[in-house]
């Protein structure tokens, strides 16, 4: 009877609940009038009401006008509850479980996400039964991992059956059954699949009574989370910061929870800063978890940040690097000094030191400034920028985008990438140079105090340095006159002091100027210290407010630190004073304060104090009921932490504790006394209780699995348990203990461990250096566990202790470990941030849970709860989805108000874990802090992957590196059993060798040429040592004598064979350079080797110089195709075209240098031409042309595709090649993606260097070659991104006129598409629509937009029919008759028509062209016909392109007619692999390759050829061709070629014979001539320096054909320097950027040689000015060398003028100072520049006259008497 009354009770209640909410309800419904009740409650402000859409529901006709928030409706809020009894039925059923969500909720920490507290009263006086079951979930879901559904039946009346499952999207996925006892706690377990993606996942759990009726007991069902992360992926490179042209070298480690290697393929991808894919390694196989790999920077990179991408099982990782553009100056500065400094330190001290590329130390003078400002006033990186290349990309992209939204404010800046006319590229109107002239920065220089030789008056300077102890003042200088390459500076920090009101929170930038005379060379180093207050800061970890439970001890832990967070001196710690004093405080207001404790250090962690607190034995309560009342009625508890340091300085900190809610005050705690947790061991727990249990449930769980799931009985006050750790429970684990009284109430508590499973890995790294006594190597001995991984890393201590996130590290990777995308409880932790850049150091403990109720204690620690019991939960009356958050004391703020620096909550909970470092900041200041110097990039040593033996040691021997480096090596291992491990602490190694040699020279230099070659020779001893420097025998170069005093000749000096030597004396850590001159005797390569010996040892170099001949270079081509397709003999004779000797009789001039002519004959089967001639194939090796523009870029990239493409075509493939020509490749497809523009659209120059227009012909040939390469057979050596090819496709969509025609937005490089580009656009319509026709499988929308332009380009055409009848040129015919034909255009009949109609027939040849070509050129002689090479044509490149053009449309056609065209075409090449230009060559070799293809001729070649070359004597050498080197290159070297060649060819097929002739000449009438005259060219040149060390140019050159097009294509004008001149990438980067010069966008130093690209030249003169300077000493160097100018894409149209370079010809060894053997080099050098007193003139005459003339003076003196 009670029972019904109960259940009456009951249901009127619910009733009465969804009538009017009451008071006291917190979630589910929203009382009008709780503003007046809790005037803490802040008013909702009505728009609120507007944006929720649940409103509505409930109200639809609310009056947004009205603020009065009673008259504002009840709504619902959160439907999930762990008790919602309001659907409660016969059988118990519970819906929508703890840790539920509706589907458009975001699950939280904070929210209230179930109503605990619905019928808390009604419960605590009505509850009539006990709860029935208890089951316990994670809310976390992962991939592969096991997931566990802990159950407890507390009663029963019959045996239940439990089913659990998990569903994704409505599908289960994973299910378990179980038949669970009452009062024994099983567990289910459910494998979730590793395949799982992000999706809607449900738990859903049943019970079933095992009755006869059966019947469900129980059905509840939540939300879970779902997290891809089931692993830790780490990603480790050999160091942080890469330069253009280095290989990355790099790890993937992803360790499984169970802190294994994972054994599964991952998949990597590497990403340009644009977040382009370029490489992909898809299932990769790692080394017990771990995937080394590599990957080759182009020599024009991006620059920018670029990204590792690491997926494994799902699961994405992404790791970063930057890459710099550097070149390196002819010294480099580099400033060390730490990163940090206090204002209580007495100095900021550092070192400079400056060296010359060969690491010999610089002498000159030296100047340090400081530069005193704000922390971030300026960036860093752009000061990095500016040292580096002399400009910053970041500032003027800034600068421009600061404009661009000034004049366009409704616009975004990146729409529009050219950047306006009036910004000025050197954005010199808004550097950072002017920021310095303002109030926030000052300036200092430092005063240095020298002493000077005594015969030098020291000059007087103004402000000369007060001494306040001594009343003088000391004469101190702003300048170091005798730099010796090494300076310490200390600089007085009271001095900075005095120039700024508060140097604290300052960056001092020390900036270090060193001038060097000999090479009048000025170069600054930089480098920036931050000053920071020294005072200190004590924290409580763990922020406050926190949690306690009053009745029992608790512990918190104190840390003090410096204010940046710093760790503090040890010593300095323990003289100092740390007390902790506070005071409670309960609900009625009262307070009682605790007794202040003095605390010891901790032992075991420097910095860190233990607060151990236990109320009741604290306030000495008693067990008295008015002490029990005490300690249940305490609301918070405020602890103040004093710290007072031995100076005095008194630093504090408070901690809020806020009581633990339970409703009838009952208690349980669990502690741990393990201090330091390790996997393998046990775990000792304490569970405490102040009410009376018999057993309790716990369960361990981490990273969001349930690992432990058990019941224990407690007999005593403290029950004792001791748990096994596994791997699995680290680097942290959480317990979680519970127990329901006979009420119904759940008490619990959890507590958050740190356990150590990374030092159960031991393996030792030992470098002995003892093993070599030469110093040259070292022994690096691995003991470990057998069969264990480990990986090695070192890297130079300058960018190890820059912290930049390459590097893996003990406190990265525990962090990284704890952080499993569950937001739940933590540890204690603190990091210490090292000055000294050494990794973070981490330390942390056991911390309790911070959940202020039972219900949120299992919330925070990532479970949720299915009960029938009663799960307590504070009142809460703050909804999330209204933005309001809960503080702990209870009260309400608003969310983004969370993180502002105010308290909005009494307690602080609002700026709870606000005070989170910008790590991004600090590495950028850690990154930026120095100017970069060559060792930085190069400095990495001892990278490694090693697979320990099976005897536990893995010993080898590594070179080290020369150059002396402090080292830190860092390592890891992965082991089968014990899994992952770490040094805690990196190796430090200083790799120095006694003595080694740098030897520095020219790699190339010409003919007759006097060589110095410069040896440094380098004593890192402490003791002097004597050496020897000795230049080997060899009869390919001669030493070259300096005579007496000093004479030497430049043109004939004495020279001779054999070995030389020159003693030295090397003093103590000391450095000599040794110059040695050298003559080459021969031409081709020559090897010179040099050694050093001493007592130690010897230190052999060797080195390569190529000598070339003397003059301008001239070439000449033949190329004859052998065609034994209908015959089996071929007898062919070609004439070389040079003169047995190069005299003319009776004549000064001479055809040609000696020895300059040489000839190479080649032999290649089929027609295309060879396979891979040199690796990689490109412009240059090809062409002989540079390639800087994005066009030739391309064209070089599809150029080894179509030779792979070739390859596999004829079944000539080759495994080797193949993969070198993918390697080349990839770099290429890198490179070019460099051009690309952000918009998809492709510019010939990049945007960094100029502000070149997009190009709608090269996007649309950078679109085809891209769709080419993307064959699925090579996907996984070559990735073309689909998101690259369709920004391009748009990109190219958006320039089609209405009409259907393609319309070009600049002038193009090539002339033959600009013919009809501003009337018809007929060609550049064809050449788009050949790309149209090439890109098929583009799907969705962009897919049809292709479709529907193909269309209305081809109905443009057809409409532009009469144009191609009537007025157009070949080539125009052509490139739209094969456009049509790939379109299968109804019109592409008409349109052959008239091709075949232009085509012209001369004997056995036939092609297109502008005008008549004659044969190849011939003549007879003795009866035979010799061929001859033959001259440029005037339309050369034009008529190649177009009849390659029409071969492809004859060969499409299966046209009868098409060996005349494969004849001509073969016999136009003008290099072995090439023809004229980049265009014209990729159209022939697609179509060569086609038409073979096709005629399969090739499938039964067989040939034999026999070469006689009358400049041998007669002598004959036979080349074969058959299928197994078809298109192999074959040739023979002809030195000294003249006369005529014979060729025999025996056997079947095709073959291309070809001669390539060269020859010097020196003499302007032997010039090979343009065909028609266009262009001008004027150059002059200036000699200046000491000796012509300086040489200005002035080059001036404009377009002179007007009547062939009133400009020219892309123009190249190419200066070719004297050997051993450079000058620096950087100046010329500036001065393109500068704009200075029309038209000019690209500047290149080249080996000898400088290129300068110009958009096109006109009638108007444009002129470039540079100055080159030496380097390297060469003597009587080259007189005549080429200054040339051509039209890339008509090389045909050149013009090339001989500069005469008489007075560097005239120079000797000793005017370059290129021998120690010339006694006045380093005075005599110091040229014009260096000022020299009259006194020490005189001395040093009146000192040779008294050596020289001895006798003369001996005969004075005798007069004299």
């Amino acid at each position: 009877m009670m029972w019904h009354l109960l259940r009456a009770l009951l249901v009127v209640a619910v009733v009465l609940d969804a009538l009017q909410p009451a008071v006291g309800q917190s979630d589910t419904y929203y009382n009008p009038n709780q503003n007046q009740q809790n005037p803490q409650q802040p008013l909702l402000p009505n728009q609120q009401w507007g944006n929720n859409p649940q409103t509505n529901q409930y109200n639809n006709n609310l009056n947004f006008g009205q603020t009065n928030p009673s008259d504002r409706p009840p709504y619902r809020t959160d439907s999930g509850s762990y008790n919602d009894l309001a659907g409660q039925d016969d059988y118990n059923k519970r819906l929508g479980g703890g840790g539920g969500y509706q589907d458009n909720e975001e699950p939280s920490l904070t929210r209230g996400k179930s109503s605990y507290n619905i019928k808390a009263t009604f419960l605590e006086s009505l509850h009539s039964r006990e709860p029935t079951y208890f089951i316990v979930a994670s809310r976390m879901v992962r991939p592969g991992l096991i997931y566990q559904v802990s159950v407890s039946i507390l009663q029963a009346q019959y045996p239940i059956t439990v089913h659990a499952s998990i569903a994704c999207d409505g599908v289960q996925i994973s299910g378990d059954s179980k038949d669970v006892k009452e009062g024994i706690p099983e567990t289910l377990l459910m494998r979730i699949p590793p395949t799982s993606v992000t999706g809607s996942y449900k738990l859903r759990v049943e019970g079933f009574y095992q009755n006869v009726f059966g019947g469900l007991a129980f059905l509840n069902e939540t939300r879970l989370d779902f997290s891809q992360r089931s692993m830790t992926i780490f990603v480790q490179t050999d160091k942080p910061l890469y330069m253009q042209g280095e290989t990355v070298r790099f790890r993937t480690i992803p360790i499984t929870t169970e802190l294994k290697g994972f054994d599964n393929p991952v998949d990597v991808y590497m990403l340009d800063p644009n977040r382009h894919i370029l490489k992909r390694w898809l299932s990769r196989q790692s080394n017990l978890g771990s995937v080394s790999l590599e990957y080759k920077l182009s020599d024009q990179p991006t620059f920018g940040e670029w990204t590792i991408r690491v997926i494994a099982q799902g699961q994405q990782e992404e790791s970063h690097f930057t890459v710099e553009e550097y070149y390196q100056t002819r010294f480099e500065v580099n400033v060390t000094m730490p990163a940090y400094f206090f204002t209580t330190d007495p100095f900021i001290y550092g070192r400079v030191m400056a060296n010359f590329t060969s690491g010999l130390p610089v002498r000159g003078n030296l100047t340090i400034k400081a530069t005193i400002r704000p922390i971030g006033y300026f960036s860093n990186q752009v000061l990095n920028e500016k040292y580096r290349l002399g400009r910053s990309p970041l500032e003027q992209t800034n600068i421009y985008n600061e404009r661009w939204r000034y004049n366009n404010p409704n616009q975004n800046p990146q729409v529009q990438y050219n950047v306006p006319g009036q910004l000025s590229q050197d954005g010199a109107d808004l550097s950072q140079d002017i920021l310095y002239r303002n109030q926030y920065v000052v300036e200092r220089h430092y005063q240095f105090d020298e002493e000077w030789p005594f015969w030098v008056k020291k000059p007087e300077y103004q402000d000369s340095s007060y001494e306040a102890w001594s009343g003088t003042y000391r004469k101190t200088l702003p300048y170091l006159r005798y730099f010796n390459g090494t300076f310490d500076f200390k600089w007085p920090l009271r001095e900075l002091e005095l120039l700024v009101p508060n140097l604290a929170n300052s960056e001092v930038l020390i900036t270090a100027t060193v001038g060097e005379k000999f090479y009048d060379e000025i170069i600054s180093g930089y480098s920036v210290a931050r000053v920071y207050n020294s005072s200190l800061k004590v924290v409580f970890l763990g922020d406050s407010p926190q949690v306690f439970k009053p009745a029992m001890p608790f512990t918190t832990y104190l840390a003090v630190e410096y204010h940046d967070g710093s760790p503090i001196d040890p010593n300095l710690l323990r003289q100092g004073l740390m007390e902790v004093s506070g005071f409670v405080e309960s609900r009625n207001g009262g307070r009682r304060d605790w007794p202040a404790q003095r605390l010891p250090m901790s032992q075991q962690s420097d910095g860190i104090w233990e607060v151990k607190i236990d109320i009741r034995n604290d306030l000495n309560l008693d067990d008295r009921p008015q002490a029990r009342d005490f300690l249940n009625g305490i609301q918070n508890m405020r602890l103040q932490a004093n710290f007072v340091d031995p100076r005095g300085e008194r630093i504090q900190t408070e901690l809020l504790l806020v009581s633990h809610y339970s409703p009838r005050n009952q208690h349980i705690k669990v502690t741990t006394s393990t201090e330091k947790p390790v996997v393998g061991e046990y775990i000792i727990f304490h569970i405490r209780t102040n009410f009376y249990l018999e057993e309790f449930n716990y369960l361990i769980m981490s990273k969001g699995v349930i690992l432990v799931n058990d019941r224990e009985t407690i007999t005593e006050g403290i029950k004792t348990i001791a748990v096994v750790l596994s791997s699995e429970m680290a680097p942290v684990a959480t317990i979680v203990v519970w127990k329901i009284n006979q009420q119904g109430q759940v008490v619990a508590d959890s507590l958050t461990f740190p356990v150590n499973g990374i030092s159960r890995n031991n393996f030792t790294v030992y470098i002995n250096n003892r093993k070599a006594r030469t110093g040259e190597k070292v022994e690096v001995a691995i003991f470990g566990e057998p069969g264990s991984y480990v990986g090695l890393s070192g890297i130079d201590s300058a960018f190890y202790t820059m912290q930049a996130g390459n590097e893996l590290t003990y406190a990265k990777i525990i962090t990284k470990m704890s952080n499993f995308d569950e937001q739940t409880n933590g540890t204690y932790k603190h990091i210490w941030y090292s000055h000294e850049g050494n990794p973070d150091e981490l330390v942390y403990f056991p911390a309790s849970s911070f959940g202020v109720d039972a219900n949120r204690t299992f919330e925070y620690s990532g479970l949720i709860v299915f009960t029938d019991g009663y799960v307590p939960r504070r009142q809460d009356t703050c909804n999330r989805t209204l933005g309001f958050g809960e503080c702990l004391s209870g009260r309400c703020y608003r969310l983004e108000k969370q993180c502002d620096g105010l308290f909005d909550c009494d307690d602080g909970t609002d700026e709870i874990n606000c005070h989170v470092r910008n790590d991004t900041e600090l590495l950028n200041y850690r990154k930026y802090r120095f100017n970069r110097v060559l060792r930085h990039y190069e400095n990495v040593w001892l990278w490694k992957d090693v697979n320990i033996g099976p005897h536990g040691r893995y010993i080898f021997n590594v070179e080290v590196p020369d150059r002396p480096a402090y080292w830190m090596v860092s390592a890891f291992s992965v082991s089968p059993s014990k899994g992952f491990g770490m040094m805690n602490k990196a190796l430090e190694y200083v790799g120095v060798q006694p003595f080694f040699i740098n030897v520095e020279m020219p790699e190339a230099c010409r003919q007759g040429e006097q060589v110095g070659i410069r040896v440094t020779v380098f004593n890192y001893m402490i003791t002097p040592i004597e050496a020897i420097v000795v230049l080997h025998d060899s009869p390919d170069y001669k030493f070259v004598h300096v005579e007496e005093d000093g004479i030497v000749r430049s043109y004939n000096p004495r020279t001779s064979f054999g070995e030389h030597q020159f003693f030295i004396y090397l003093e103590a850590q000391g450095t000599t350079v040794v110059y040695v001159p050298v003559v080459p005797q021969r031409l081709g390569n020559v090897d010179v080797t040099l050694h050093v010996a001493t007592l130690l040892g010897t230190d052999t170099i060797t080195r390569t110089l190529h000598v070339e001949s003397d003059g301008l270079p001239q070439y000449r081509h033949q190329s004859v195709l052998l065609d034994l397709s209908n015959r089996a003999y071929v007898l062919e004779y070609m004439h070389v075209n040079v003169t047995q000797t190069p005299e003319i009789p009776y004549q000064v001039d001479r055809y040609f240098v000696y020895g300059s002519n040489k000839a190479r004959i080649s032999v290649v089967g089929d027609v295309v031409g060879p396979i891979f001639p040199t690796m990689p194939v490109n412009a240059s090796s090809l062409l002989y042309l540079p390639m800087e523009s994005g066009e030739q870029n391309a064209f070089s990239f599809a150029a080894n595709l179509y030779t792979i493409m070739y390859m596999r075509l004829i079944n000539q493939r080759n495994k080797t090649l193949e993969k070198n020509a993918f390697y080349h490749m990839n770099i290429g497809y890198q490179r070019q993606l460099s051009f690309m523009r952000p918009d998809g659209s492709f510019s010939l120059f990049r945007s960094d260097w100029n502000n070149s227009d997009s190009s709608v012909w090269l996007t649309s040939y950078c679109l085809r070659v891209f769709q080419e390469a993307s064959f699925y057979e090579w996907e996984n050596f070559i990735w073309i991104d689909a998101t690259i090819i369709e920004k391009n496709m748009r990109w190219l969509l958006q320039h089609q006129t209405p009409q259907g025609s393609f319309f070009e937005v600049t002038w193009l490089p090539d002339r033959k598409m600009n013919r009809t580009n501003f009337d018809k656009n007929i060609t550049l319509t064809s050449h788009v629509l050949i790309t149209l026709a090439t890109v098929k499988d583009i799907s969705g929308t962009l897919g049809s937009r292709v479709a529907l332009a193909t269309q209305r380009a081809l109905a443009y055409i057809e409409r532009n029919m009469d144009f191609l009848r009537h007025q157009a040129q070949p080539f125009d015919v052509a490139i739209t008759a094969y456009a049509l034909q790939l379109c299968n255009s109804p019109i592409a009949e008409e349109v052959f028509a008239i091709l075949r109609r232009q085509a012209r027939t001369i004997g056995d040849f036939m092609y297109w062209g502008n005008q008549e070509i004659p044969q190849p050129p011939r003549k007879l002689e003795n009866q035979k016909w010799f061929s001859l090479p033959r001259l440029p044509y005037e339309y050369d490149s034009l008529n190649i392109e177009t009849t390659a053009y029409a071969l492809l449309v004859y060969v499409a056609r299966r046209e009868f007619f098409v060996d005349p065209i494969v004849r001509w075409l073969n016999s136009q090449r003008l290099n072995d692999g090439g023809w004229a230009s980049t265009q014209d060559t990729s159209a022939a070799l697609k179509a060569l390759v086609e038409y073979t293809v096709r005629s399969r001729l090739r499938e039964v070649s067989s040939l034999t050829v026999e070469i006689e070359a009358s400049s041998q004597g007669g002598k004959t050498q036979t080349l074969y061709i058959d299928d197994t080197n078809l298109a192999k290159l074959q040739s023979i070297e002809i030195p000294d070629a003249w006369g005529t060649i014979k060729v025999q060819a025996k056997g079947a097929g095709y073959a291309i014979l070809q001669m390539h002739v060269q020859y010097n000449v020196d003499i302007e009438k032997f010039q090979t001539k343009p065909p028609v005259p266009a262009f001008g060219l004027h150059t002059k040149a200036i000699f200046h320096g000491r000796n012509q060390s300086h040489i200005s140019y002035v080059a001036c050159q404009n377009w002179i054909n007007q009547n062939e097009s009133e400009r020219s294509g892309m123009a190249v004008l190419d200066v070719a320097i004297p050997t051993g001149y450079w000058i620096q990438q950087q100046k010329l980067d500036t001065y393109v950027l500068s704009n200075r010069v029309r038209n000019l966008r690209r500047a290149r130093y080249l080996e000898r040689k400088i290129v300068f690209y110009f958009d096109y030249l006109d009638h108007e003169d444009i002129c470039v000015n540079f100055t080159i300077e030496r380097w390297y000493p060469v003597a009587n160097m080259s007189r005549y060398l080429p200054v040339r100018i051509y039209d890339y894409y008509a090389p045909e149209r050149f013009n090339e003028s001989i500069f005469d370079a008489l007075p560097t010809y005239l120079l000797n060894i000793c005017e370059v100072c290129g021998s120690s053997q010339c006694p006045y080099c380093s005075i005599y050098n110091m040229g014009w520049r260096a000022s020299m007193s009259v006194s020490l003139l005189f001395f040093s005459v009146f000192i040779y006259l008294l050596r020289s003339r001895t006798h003369l003076v001996l005969n004075m003196m005798q007069l004299l008497t």
